[in-house]
């Protein structure tokens, strides 16, 4: 047989550096799994928190490791079983806020710390790997070229950006600063519909199947969307979701705290109290109940779209938490009273086919504002339900209009404005992407497009940013030196008020102690988002002039009725 010429050879060698080039990356690596640590404890607040951690536990011998596959596959940061390649944990890779290596820091010379959000929990966790095999450095180099790939085939599948695309390529374990007001949030016009706020969404989880109750928050994580955004909008319903079991799990830890600090006063006073939770108001327990409500209009719409976990093992779930509630609630018959939002048919048929006896009598017990349809509700049709949530997210807009998040459904073209209009920032705000800005508290803006949600506004120094126009107000007359040393102005209530600033603005309404002490533990959202019905259980007597002031505040902000 005839050698090849120098040519074949040459051009089989160029088509096999081709196809490797061509193919993506698949990282695989074993490394051995230190910890991972929950971040915003006394301890451990920061990153480096974790790492400090680790030298005490080292040095104490404390340390519990497990060798591991790390492995980016399909969008997911997977751990996986050296030996049976069963998936031990799981993180989307728009989740990874960090990524930092340590050398010779202790007995472990070659560690990769990984920050990530936990799926529909609150906060970020850190994860510490020894790197054997691969070093720390290089793992960590390897490990951003195949996320880039990974997110950018992402792109190419879905025509858009995932949410947290260049997060580790900014400073290492740096903690993300909390915003003071709950902001409007939404992405700017030029993104993408569902490429949502990077810190107000926690992204959806992939293994729900391996939880087997909703003890912790992270059980109520719905399964993630796999899927181009259909006319109906699967995508952002099974968002919506998600946010809605993650503040009823929320308000489950809120109930068990709130026992447990009873119970401790109990036993240092030994004195009997009654069953209700101090603490826990009366608009928590309908937020509640109208979220569980909301979870299984959702269930039914989703139940032949959801993979991991099912429909019906939602229900199953969802129920398990609504009995503890009511057994907790001290105010009789509150659930019966929430009419909104009303069940759908999708919804009620759900409930029938997979409900054991004893949730069956459960819902039949709650009455017909749970177990009656919209079609078949004989009274007036109640007003549209819309969650409001307990980090300030706002659901995107549906996704027939043709931008959602900053703008509302008005002409594409911004309306210019008169170059002398300014405001003043009332909170500060951080950029999060190009085309945002960031501004201080009490900055001199000029507002160069007001047509949507989020401003178009540009600092003294000429740069030009999209900002939420809820953290604006106009400028006082007189130089901006001046602004400072101006009389204090009346309280005002905004979306982003805190109780306390809430109460303020009951007091200066000159509302009674009773409507101040009841409606004055609430947030600003959460209060300019009630409906007539609820203001009227809480605050009967003061119930229409509450109302009548808090459509003129709505209307100060732009929301709509």
């Amino acid at each position: 047989m005839s050698r090849p010429s120098s040519k074949a050879i040459y051009m089989h060698r160029k088509e096999y550096s081709h196809s490797l080039t061509s193919e993506p990356t698949q990282l695989q690596h074993r490394v051995e799994h230190l910890m991972t640590c929950k971040l915003g404890t006394q301890r451990v607040r920061e990153p480096r928190d974790a790492m400090q951690k680790l030298q005490e536990m080292d040095a104490q011998g404390r340390v519990w490791s497990q060798d591991l596959l790390l492995q980016v596959k399909d969008g997911w940061l997977q751990l996986l079983d050296i030996e049976t390649k069963e998936e031990l944990d799981s993180y989307r890779l728009d989740s990874i806020q960090a990524m930092d290596v340590a050398l010779n820091s202790c007995s472990y010379n070659s560690i990769l710390s990984i920050t990530v959000q936990e799926s529909g929990m609150a906060g970020n966790s850190t994860l510490l790997f020894q790197c054997h095999e691969v070093g720390a450095e290089r793992l960590r180099t390897s490990l951003q070229k195949t996320l880039e790939e990974e997110l950018e085939h992402s792109r190419s599948r879905f025509g858009a950006l995932h949410q947290g695309q260049d997060r580790w390529r900014g400073p290492p374990l740096e903690r993300p600063k909390e915003q003071a007001p709950l902001l409007e949030q939404g992405p700017p016009p030029e993104q993408p519909r569902w490429m949502a706020p990077e810190r107000n969404v926690p992204p959806s989880p992939r293994n729900l199947s391996r939880h087997s109750s909703i003890r912790e928050p992270s059980a109520f994580r719905p399964p993630p969307p796999r899927r181009p955004p259909s006319p109906e909008d699967p995508l952002r319903d099974e968002e919506v979701l998600n946010h809605v079991l993650s503040d009823i799990a929320l308000f489950v830890g809120q109930l068990k705290e709130a026992e447990a600090n009873t119970h401790r006063k109990k036993k240092k006073l030994g004195k009997k109290k009654d069953k209700g939770q101090r603490g826990v108001t009366q608009a928590q327990y309908i937020d509640c109940f109208q979220k569980i409500k909301c979870s299984f209009n959702f269930l039914g719409k989703l139940s032949m779209q959801l993979q991991e976990t099912s429909a019906p093992q939602f229900v199953h779930l969802l129920f398990e938490k609504l009995a503890s509630i009511l057994s907790q609630c001290p105010y009789q018959g509150l659930a019966a009273q929430v009419i909104s939002p009303l069940l759908t048919p999708k919804a009620i048929d759900l409930l029938q086919s997979c409900l054991s006896p004893p949730e069956s009598n459960l819902w039949k017990e709650l009455g017909v504002a749970w177990t009656t349809s919209r079609d078949d509700w004989p009274g007036s049709e109640p007003p549209p339900y819309q969650p409001t949530f307990y980090d300030g997210w706002q659901p995107p807009e549906p996704s027939n209009q043709a931008h959602a998040g900053y703008q509302d459904s008005t002409p594409l073209h911004p309306r210019p404005v008169k170059p002398a209009l300014r405001m003043q920032v009332l909170y500060e705000f951080e950029a999060r992407n190009p085309q945002e800005l960031t501004v201080i508290q009490g900055e001199v803006l000029e507002v160069l497009d007001h047509s949507k949600r989020w401003w178009l506004v540009k600092n003294e120094t000429g740069q030009s940013g999209y900002i939420p126009s809820n953290i604006l107000e106009p400028l006082q007359s007189g130089p901006p030196g001046n602004q400072r040393e101006s009389p204090p102005r009346a309280p005002m209530l905004r979306l982003s008020s805190r109780p306390e600033e809430v109460r303020a603005w009951l007091q200066a309404e000159n509302f009674s102690t009773f409507t101040v002490k009841t409606l004055g533990s609430l947030m600003g959202t959460q209060l300019l988002h009630m409906k007539p019905r609820e203001l009227q259980m809480l605050c009967p007597q003061e119930a229409p002039r509450v109302l009548a002031r808090l459509e003129a505040v709505r209307r100060t902000l732009g929301m709509s009725p």
